[in-house]
């Protein structure tokens, strides 16, 4: 509801068209206006500035290094998303650590 409320609003400020989907007659599909480039231009800019103090001293290969690892740490969680949780527990890695470890220690500790 808030981003209808949103939509709405950017709507009624002229800042956005929504169109009819071709392929869905129950979609629509939203368009920024001229009027809203303005607004695009600072989020880029805002963008970029704090991307750049983000990584102030942080050499490129660094960052480099530090995206892949995200990508990868994604891409881990989104195939979670298809497996049982059984499957993800008895997983390597990752699930058999979370499975072993905690807030109550470890399975053997909790077990005496």
């Amino acid at each position: 509801m808030t981003m209808v409320r949103i939509l709405d609003r950017m709507q009624a400020d002229g800042l956005l068209e929504r169109r009819p989907d071709p392929a869905d007659r129950r979609a629509r599909r939203l368009y920024l206006t001229r009027k809203a480039r303005p607004f695009l231009d600072e989020i880029w800019r805002l963008s970029e500035l704090t991307r750049a103090e983000t990584f102030a001293g942080i050499s490129r290969r660094d960052r480099e290094v530090f995206m892949g690892l995200l990508e990868r740490m994604h891409g881990n969680i989104s195939a979670l998303e298809n497996r049982p949780l059984e499957a993800q527990l008895a997983g390597e890695g990752m699930g058999t650590a979370k499975a072993d470890s905690g807030a109550g220690g470890s399975r053997k500790r909790r077990s005496q």
